[in-house]
């Protein structure tokens, strides 16, 4: 059971100022995923590790090009994980929990920092473009190899700049995460999770706060939970369901990203076209390997 929270996203995205309304709240009882608002305008894992693999391999041909003929298809792989979808709050089924929260994992690599603690100057230069030029004395390009990669796949036309989305879905979506999380009507479902979880004796604000008890937040996944953490994780998915936190995370989430595509809709299917060119200019990459 994970009650961690998912990182921010990298870039801010807008967030509306006044709450929306909330739509129906279902009752959850399983793990399920409601439909929402910017399910349409957001691509799957499956093209996102697509765009990814030709921008790696884009990158890899620039530095073979460099003189590093070292390098192959497999030098360089962005982890896939990110892609994803993830909620702060899920939903946690209450025969599970009594076997307490689970255990730190490693996370990924970020992309190209696997080798990182084999690289000369040089390969650093070409690939970073920290050097202007290389000791073959060849001219590294601006931004280096990572930057010539994002250029082949993200960009409009060949040898172009890399052009940004208007809108962002993925970000607009754990924007609308975040912003359902800071609601007022979240905090209300949080202070009956709290009451609920002090009937048995257990002091709370939130489930993160459970989860991330200092007493066994480090706990590696391998080592079995203690008997305190078991019963806290127990009565936390007890609670959860009582009062219907899921239902209510999920009604939010839906109004804050109905509220995004109201506002945003034009941007968002501006930026799906661009996708679909970058899309197009990875499977190019991809299929001239």
């Amino acid at each position: 059971m994970n009650a961690s929270q998912a990182p921010a996203p990298s870039t801010p995205a807008v967030t509306p100022v006044v709450e929306p309304p909330l739509g129906t709240v279902s009752q959850v009882r399983a793990r399920q995923r409601t439909p929402r608002p910017l399910d349409p305008y957001t691509p799957p894992a499956s093209e996102l590790e697509l765009l990814a693999k030709g921008r790696d391999l884009a990158t890899v041909g620039c530095m073979r090009s460099l003189g590093f003929t070292g390098w192959t298809n497999g030098s360089l792989a962005t982890s896939t994980s990110s892609f994803k979808e993830a909620d702060p709050l899920e939903y946690v089924e209450p025969s599970e929990a009594a076997a307490g929260y689970q255990g730190m994992k490693a996370r990924p690599a970020p992309r190209g920092q696997a080798a990182a603690g084999k690289r000369s100057a040089d390969t650093t230069a070409a690939l970073l473009g920290t050097g202007a030029r290389l000791e073959n004395g060849k001219a590294v390009p601006k931004g280096g190899c990572l930057s010539e990669g994002d250029k082949k796949v993200r960009s409009l036309a060949a040898a172009g700049d890399v052009v940004e989305l208007p809108a962002d879905s993925r970000l607009l979506a754990t924007d609308a995460k975040f912003s359902a999380l800071r609601d007022s009507r979240m905090k209300q479902a949080f202070g009956k999770w709290s009451a609920c979880m002090a009937e048995s004796g257990l002091r709370y604000g939130t489930p993160f706060d459970a989860g991330n008890d200092s007493r066994w937040n480090r706990r590696e996944a391998s080592t079995a939970a203690g008997a305190e953490e078991r019963k806290v994780a127990a009565a936390d998915a007890t609670c959860r369901q009582r009062v219907n936190l899921q239902g209510t995370y999920e009604a939010l989430v839906v109004a804050y990203q109905k509220a995004t595509v109201e506002r945003l809709r034009q941007p968002l299917i501006e930026s799906g076209k661009i996708f679909d060119t970058w899309l197009a200019n990875a499977k190019r990459t991809i299929a001239a390997e």
